[in-house]
């Protein structure tokens, strides 16, 4: 009984113990139906809208998105990847020739001893 009495003399348990009493006492939870109606339709037809708009705001943003290095052998395919790239703002991606953090092969049709001279030269120039 005196350990229990030592416990609820701290300032933060005190406060705790008085706001837990209180608290239910003061809340009167008097909303209508209607009003909890029209809350729900609104916030399920607008929160899907604000998020769509948020996050077309921050994929447009060139300063967020990693620019990337493009190599290959077919011109082709990596025109192809360069234009996904460009197209499609959820990747998160641009391509770029200078300053970029990641590089991409496309290998599509190059044997390992190619690929392999192809990313060691890529590896010299950095």
């Amino acid at each position: 009984m005196a350990k229990r009495l030592k416990d609820t003399k701290s300032p933060l348990n005190i406060i705790s113990i008085s706001f837990n009493h209180s608290s239910p006492y003061k809340i009167k939870f008097n909303y209508s139906r209607l009003f909890i109606s029209i809350y729900f339709i609104l916030s399920a037809v607008s929160i899907p809208i604000i998020k769509l708009i948020v996050k077309k705001l921050l994929y447009s943003k060139e300063f967020l998105k990693e620019r990337v290095l493009i190599v290959g052998e077919n011109k082709k395919e990596v025109k192809r990847f360069k234009k996904e790239l460009k197209s499609n703002i959820y990747l998160g991606q641009i391509p770029s020739t200078k300053d970029y953090s990641t590089i991409f092969s496309i290998s599509d049709g190059i044997d390992s001893l190619k690929l392999s001279s192809t990313i060691q030269t890529i590896y010299i120039k950095i």
